[in-house]
Order: C-alpha cells, then structure tokens, then sequence
C-alpha cells in the first residue's frame, strides 16, 4: 500500500510584464493552459489580477507544485516573483480547482502588498464575491454547489473583466 502524497502550498505575487491593452487575451490563455497543466499534475489554487502583477496559490504533491512554480519563474509575464508562504499543509484550501480565477482587481496594488499578506483570504473572499455570496471575515474556500470557473463541475470560461462588461 502507498503512502498518500504530501501536500505542498506555495503563494508567491509577481509583477505583470503583460502589455494593458494586452491583459483581456493574455489573461484567458494563462487560466486555460494552468488548468490544462494542474488538472494533469494534480495541482489546485487560485489566480488573481491586480493593477500591477497577480497573486497566485498553488496546492499539490511537492515536485509538481515546484515543477509549475519555476515555469511561473521563467514567464516572461512576471517578473519580480516573491514567495509569500511555501510549506506543507495538511489539506488544500481550493480543493476541486484546478485554477479558479479570483477575478481582476484593479484597486489591488501588488507591490504594496505587506511582508505577509494573507494571501488565502484574499483569494478566497475575491471567488466568495465573484460567487455573490457574503465575504466574511476569514472565509473558506468551499464555495456553494454550482458551477464556477476553473473548478472541476465548472465550464472553465473566464469571466469578462468589469470594464469588459461595461463595453469598454
């Protein structure tokens, strides 16, 4: 009988290198190659965009979670990549996704985020809100029953951004 895999957690934010008018197509095909790529590695977590760079958890067996953390590494769309939180958990926050997108926020300046954010809770209230649902304090990850963008019973289609909605 094998032992059950570790699981590993990495958070890391980086600056976007992605052109402005560029970000509405570069950032469906950065969500639709990671979930291709985590689904097949075991990998789960969560995507958001801010005004300057992306914050990002990834969730899995140790080697995968650092196989796909150097390609990050190596993408010529970040650059500035920090670890934020990296160690073993006892269970995945964003267990069933293979990358949910917590959206584009705007108002989010990366860089000034603090030494150590919570990067869950900002994950997780973004897809809570995304969801329509009350953002409480702390939240968990498990969203309610239906369907959600990057998450295995989802349609994996990305959300249009806000002003995208608005027709600019």
């Amino acid at each position: 009988m094998s032992e059950p895999v570790a699981l590993f957690r990495l958070a890391y934010a980086s600056r976007s290198i992605i052109d402005p008018a560029r970000v509405p197509v570069e950032i469906p095909r950065i969500l639709e190659s990671a979930r291709r790529s985590n689904a097949a590695q075991d990998i789960t977590g969560a995507l958001l965009f801010g005004a300057d760079g992306f914050v990002q958890v990834l969730e899995g067996p140790v080697a995968a979670v650092e196989q796909t953390f150097e390609r990050i590494q190596c993408d010529p769309r970040h650059a500035g990549v920090a670890v934020l939180e990296a160690g073993p958990v006892g269970q995945r926050d964003f267990d069933g996704w293979s990358m949910a997108f917590a959206g584009r926020q705007p108002d989010l300046q990366v860089a000034a985020l603090g030494p150590a954010p919570d990067i869950l809770g900002l994950l997780q209230a973004a897809l809570r809100r995304m969801a329509g649902h009350p953002v409480p304090a702390r939240s968990s990850a498990t969203m309610p029953p239906g369907r959600h963008p990057g998450r295995a019973n989802g349609p994996g289609r990305v959300p249009p951004s806000p002003s995208a909605a608005a027709g600019g």
